[in-house]
């Protein structure tokens, strides 16, 4: 082999300087290569409405965006999950504005998928037909378990949670995925979003601290009773002891309803945030109505509580003076 020959030229490793490579060429060579892409994950919280013609201006939306690139292929999914009646899934958005929703069943999920092949303009000719895979994924959950939910522990039905919409998206072109991101962002925010009340961001602002004072300030009040009461009168031993025991039996008595009273406030306070509403079905709307009569009730219900509470602290502190009066005419 002669040195500075064709085949000695050969064997060695070529240098290209990288400016000459646009960066599409190296997600398009990356993904030939190695089948991966990247992927984008985010979450929209807060109680948002949908209807089955949100979903359809999400697939008009994503086609007016991606119809500037060359695509190759695309399939699209939408599934809807049932609470006791399954799934349906379909292949095509046509199919899914002709669906039949009139059962009387909730909506417990919804997910929209749209999945494509594009070819994006490229300066090097060996990369000009490299396909790029994109898959943008949409998840709505209905926000809480049902009460009547056999299949999950008693202790968590009618739990409430996050509301919130999930995006998945994977992607290959970075530019690609920002438009496409975009189109979501914009979808979500034409959503109806209900805001949360000032009363209930502040209820739950002081949830931690209204379950560690008021548990105290009930067990210590008939002792701030008793011992004002004290002062002011002359009990024997005998029946300052018999006070200082029924004291001490309001205390626990209280303690054990004001825990249930602060569970069943904020039971109903959870009622009146955000929550996922999903009108798809009859049983969706009657959901719907459903969650507008706790929401009207607990005014009602929060009001009485309140003067429970109250009525409470208010016997704790003079339970000394009712001792006297009750087992004093025995």
């Amino acid at each position: 082999m002669i040195p500075g020959s064709s085949q000695d030229l050969s064997s060695r490793p070529v240098f290209i300087n990288d400016e000459l490579i646009p960066f599409g060429a190296y997600q398009a060579i990356f993904h030939k290569i190695t089948k991966k892409v990247d992927r984008i994950n985010r979450i929209f919280n807060g109680g948002y409405t949908l209807k089955p013609s949100d979903i359809v201006n999400l697939h008009a939306m994503m086609h007016q965006t991606i119809v500037q690139y060359k695509i190759v292929g695309s399939h699209e999914e939408v599934v809807h999950v049932q609470r006791r009646h399954g799934s349906r899934t379909f292949n095509s958005i046509q199919l899914f504005k002709i669906a039949d929703m009139s059962s009387r069943e909730q909506t417990s999920t919804i997910s929209y998928e749209m999945e494509f092949l594009i070819i994006l303009p490229a300066e090097i000719e060996t990369v000009k037909d490299f396909a790029q895979r994109y898959k943008v994924s949409i998840v709505i959950d209905k926000d809480e378990v049902d009460e009547r939910d056999d299949s999950v522990p008693f202790f968590l039905r009618g739990f409430i949670g996050t509301p919130a919409i999930k995006m998945s998206l994977e992607y290959s072109d970075y530019m690609v995925a920002q438009a496409l991101s975009a189109t979501i962002n914009g979808w979500v925010n034409s959503l109806p979003k209900q805001i949360e009340s000032g009363y209930v961001k502040f209820f739950r602002k002081i949830e931690g601290k209204f379950r560690s004072f008021s548990p105290v300030i009930l067990k210590a009040s008939p002792f701030i009773g008793a011992s004002i009461n004290v002062i002011h009168h002359k009990y024997g031993p005998s029946t300052l002891t018999s006070i200082v025991l029924f004291c001490f039996a309001i205390s626990i008595i209280s303690d054990a309803i004001i825990e249930m009273l602060i569970d069943l406030i904020y039971k109903n306070v959870s009622l009146l945030g955000p929550r996922m509403l999903i009108d798809f079905t009859l049983g969706d709307q009657d959901r719907i109505n459903s969650i507008g009569l706790k929401k009207k009730r607990f005014i009602s219900t929060a009001s009485f509580l309140v003067v429970t509470v109250i009525v409470a602290l208010i016997v704790n502190i003079f339970s000394s003076w009712v001792y006297p009066k009750i087992f004093g005419s025995l």
